[in-house]
């Protein structure tokens, strides 16, 4: 059972509020909503079938407290009253969790070197106050896994890691050494931060675009740089001559996530050979034709390119979102996943595509995220337990909280426009993690094609500013392999 001194440390960790360096993954907050239901929702691919998916659980009594440790950002998730239908459906599956095993669930909240030190304290004690960390996704994870402190995911029996539930690109690039000890439950789908390309439907008919046309580029994999910048250019020939504050734009640009861009086109700070080990990516071959076709989207048409740097805290005051909320933007770069409360304010119609593939050549979209890790204590009360939760976390989230998420998106008119629903479901199955990113935590890596193509202005500078960085690659694909 857990003693005084867990419960103290509980109601200290509790005290501890996320602050402003969770901004990467913090929500953007979300107005008064209701619950999605079985009318409005269609159940997702875990759910298909008359078979309820929460069968295929063992069902036991904990008859005890259970205890999530997370990096602040969803110390909401227990609270009574929501403000949204994903928190309430969150809120739903802890309590029917709580109800199918007896036991009560605690979330406790704090900052994300806290989460570090709170579980350092207890793994180092024996203490088993924790069920379940959520950790911040680049702070203290090479720490905690070198240390010791996460279970091998692959050896609890209770959780079935090949099921709907679980990312699987980001199963198979975090084991390290043989052992997991990360996974991607759907239960904070809303916090995974994958971001996509957001278009106003009324803009795209002024320029005499089909309404079909990025669905059919998506569905026919022709969905390139090449094929959106000329989208841009294409806005940029009205002939009118409008200043900044009254032209429309073809692409509003967000130039902080420019990682995704590199991700999206099929290159990643870490690979594997085919031992397993991880080596270095970002090829300078891949990076000068990824630069070069960036470079293509932002200034072949550069009046016509609305660049700004805004985290997602700031977005509702910048002049990106409210650029394209005045109706002066066909194209916004978007996390869809912590800001889509944002994007249910637009009075207009609109729709959404993956950020876009290098050439027709590429094998597939790629959508990266970073957030969303979850572990388990190594030095917990049961670690099968622990896994138990997990599994009935993730089968209720992936059949019922991801569609109810991706229904609040797009203001759950499911049967007015059932194609974002369906674009939405794409986005979502071409999630991509990289370990690197988690592992490059001063962030020189993910922001080299900001250097070559934007601060440079230069894409063939790409391979230069690599090699300048050698020794932090170098650092990270070691600190990769060294994990146990």
């Amino acid at each position: 059972m857990k003693t005084k001194t867990s419960k103290w440390l509980v109601r200290l960790a509790a005290g501890v509020l996320a602050a402003g360096s969770l901004l990467l993954l913090g929500s953007c907050g979300e107005k008064e909503g209701k619950p999605g239901t079985a009318e409005t929702v269609p159940a997702s691919d875990s759910a298909s079938g008359e078979e309820d998916p929460l069968s295929r659980v063992p069902v036991k009594e904990l008859n005890r407290d259970f205890t999530i440790l997370n990096a602040g950002y969803c110390t909401s998730w227990l609270e009574e009253e929501h403000p949204d239908e994903v928190g309430s459906t969150r809120l739903a599956c802890f309590r029917q969790f709580e109800e199918t095993y007896k036991t009560t669930v605690y979330s406790v909240g704090a900052e994300a070197n806290d989460v570090v030190q709170g579980l350092r304290s207890v793994q180092m004690t024996g203490d088993t106050s924790y069920d379940f960390v959520y950790p911040h996704p680049t702070t203290g994870i090479v720490g905690m896994i070198v240390e010791g402190y996460f279970a091998d995911l692959q050896k609890i029996e209770t959780i079935n890691l090949s099921g709907a539930g679980y990312n699987q690109s980001q199963i198979e690039n975090y084991i390290t050494n043989g052992k997991l000890y990360l996974c991607v439950p759907d239960l904070a789908v809303d916090g995974q931060g994958f971001f996509a390309l957001v278009y106003n439907r009324e803009v795209l008919k002024n320029y005499d675009f089909d309404a079909n046309h990025i669905k059919d580029l998506v569905d026919s994999k022709k969905w390139t740089a090449e094929a959106l910048a000329e989208m841009v250019r294409q806005t940029s020939m009205t002939g009118d001559t409008a200043d900044e504050a009254s032209r429309t734009y073809g692409l509003i640009f967000n130039t902080l996530p420019i990682s995704r861009w590199m991700y999206a086109m099929n290159e990643r700070i870490l690979a594997k050979d085919a031992e397993g080990n991880f080596v270095a990516g970002m090829a300078n071959k891949n990076m000068i034709r990824i630069a070069n076709a960036l470079e293509q989207v932002l200034y072949s048409a550069p009046e016509t390119v609305l660049m700004d740097s805004n985290y997602n805290a700031q977005l509702a005051n910048g002049k990106m979102y409210n650029t394209f909320k005045s109706k002066r933007g066909l194209f916004i770069t978007w996390d869809v996943g912590s800001c889509f409360s944002y994007l249910r304010e637009l009075d207009f119609k609109k729709g959404y595509a993956p950020l876009p593939m290098l050439d027709d050549k590429q094998e597939d979209y790629r959508v990266v995220c970073a957030s969303g890790l979850m572990g388990i204590p190594a030095i917990t009360e049961s670690v099968a337990d622990s896994g138990l939760a997990m599994e009935f976390f993730s089968v209720y989230s992936a059949a019922y909280l991801r569609p109810v998420f991706f229904s609040a998106i797009i203001g759950g008119r499911l049967s007015e426009y059932p194609e974002d629903f369906a674009m939405l479901n794409l986005l979502h199955s071409k999630k991509f993690y990289d370990v690197g990113y988690t592992l490059d935590e001063g962030e020189q890596m993910l922001h080299v094609l900001k250097k070559a193509v934007i601060d440079n202005r230069n894409p063939d500078s790409i391979a230069t500013v690599v090699r300048s960085n050698a020794a932090i690659l170098s650092e990270i694909v070691k600190k990769a392999n060294e994990m146990q």
